[in-house]
């Protein structure tokens, strides 16, 4: 009976405590007289703060938790607006296009390039949007996705609120989850007016080139062979005949001579001048400067030797250029023909050819005491086409010469500047780059 009374006891201790209405104290403990009791009100007691301990712990952790929540809160909401910001401030107009053929987000580069507003392009089906003559070409290539081919990058032409088209170039990427495309585009309308533009300019080009093939043809055939056959028929004429000093005979072959000779000259200039202008990119190789001088010596030798012209060399005998050959070789033939052509009067022809090293430059100097050029007055002529700076009627010359000369320069990546004073001589400085 003791033992039924003890257990009721210690369970109604138990419903009180959980109910609040009491607590275990260690005074109630010594007041027990119930040993069984006292037993399990220790029990009781340990247990108790146990869980008093446990919900402690477990009030920090969700403190803890929360803070953590709050922080990672915090930065996905940073992160999302910096993505937003992102894409509303990028250039490339960056949407997400469903499979019923809406766009269903888009960037504002979209709202900016076309002129509609973002409502607008989001309830209009994006097709309505390509130009007709686009439309096939766009679906074909957003199928290949479905097929499974990987991003894609395309272009079309999109229109404008204002009735335009833009030109766009599109990378688009499939989700196959979600059976969404994520589309990127910019707008290249410029560089497609540009390519344009290269397009006609590369077709002006071949036939600016077709041309010049045909004026060399008729050059070198229609005008320089009988123009060649005329000199030599005067030549031979000369020979033959006798003309009486100082008649009008006499004066009107001597004429006849000279425009012979010029017409001749003129040809072949204008065929170097095609030749250049034709020339593709050709090898540079190391060229022995004194070698090129003594070859233009040969083809100048009657001349030098009419002129009792004294050539002058300041450079050692295997000092070199790294060029073209034979656009040195054209370089020095129309610089020293044309300090032998413009001589002075009431001289012999001093020409002065030197070559130094500065500066990862090769500079060429080319100098006489010639008839000079007025740089005052003529300057911004002197390396343009059929430029003549002499009035005398009897000095051959077509004014292409120089002209060709900073051609050739140019070409092989030189500059050339000039000095000269009138009565006094001429200096040309060509700059050349070390190899």
């Amino acid at each position: 009976m003791e033992s039924k009374e003890s257990i009721k006891s210690v369970l109604d201790h138990i419903i009180s405590i959980s109910k609040g209405k009491c607590s275990i104290t260690d005074e109630k403990i010594a007041n027990e007289t119930d040993e069984d009791i006292r037993g399990v009100l220790i029990g009781l007691l340990y247990l108790f703060e146990d869980l008093e301990l446990s919900k402690d712990d477990l009030d920090s952790a969700n403190v803890a938790l929360k803070k953590k929540l709050n922080l990672q809160s915090e930065e996905l909401r940073v992160a999302e607006a910096e993505r937003l910001r992102l894409l509303n401030n990028s250039m490339d107009l960056i949407g997400v296009l469903n499979v019923e053929g809406y766009f269903e987000n888009t960037n504002r580069a979209f709202s900016k390039a076309l002129g509609y507003s973002t409502e607008k392009i989001l309830s209009t089906p994006w097709v309505k949007f390509v130009h007709p003559d686009d439309i096939e070409d766009t679906l074909s290539e957003l199928t290949k996705l479905t097929l499974g081919e990987g991003a894609l990058n395309f272009e079309n032409r999109f229109l404008c609120l204002n009735g335009n088209y833009i030109w766009l170039s599109w990378n688009v990427f499939l989700d196959k989850k979600t059976e969404k495309f994520f589309v990127i585009g910019r707008d290249i309308t410029k560089e497609k007016l540009v390519r344009e533009e290269l397009k006609k300019s590369n077709k002006n080009l071949t036939e600016i080139n077709e041309s010049l093939d045909a004026f060399s043809y008729r050059l070198t055939h229609d005008l320089r062979a009988p123009a060649i056959n005329v000199s030599s028929m005067l030549q031979m004429l000369g020979t033959t005949i006798d003309i009486d000093s100082g008649s009008k005979a006499e004066a009107i072959f001597t004429h006849a001579k000279s425009s012979s000779r010029k017409l001749l000259e003129t040809i072949e200039d204008f065929l170097e001048l095609v030749k250049i202008e034709k020339a593709g990119k050709e090898n540079s190789e190391t060229c022995n400067l004194l070698g090129i001088i003594d070859y233009i010596k040969g083809q100048l030798k009657q001349t030098i030797s009419d002129k009792k012209a004294a050539i002058t060399l300041m450079f050692n005998n295997d000092s070199t250029l790294f060029m073209v050959k034979e656009d040195l070789k054209s370089i020095l033939l129309n610089l020293i023909s044309n300090s032998i052509k413009y001589c002075a009067t009431n001289k012999a022809p001093e020409i002065t050819i030197s070559l130094k090293q500065k500066d990862k430059l090769n500079t060429l100097s080319i100098s006489d005491n010639g008839m000079g050029i007025d740089l005052e007055n003529q300057k911004e002529k002197v390396f343009k086409m059929f430029s003549r700076f002499h009035t005398d009627s009897t000095i051959d010359g077509t004014g292409i010469g120089l002209y060709l000369v900073k051609k050739l320069v140019d070409k092989n990546n030189g500059d050339i500047s000039i000095q000269s004073e009138v009565e006094k001589g001429t200096t040309f400085t060509i700059n050349f780059p070390v190899k």
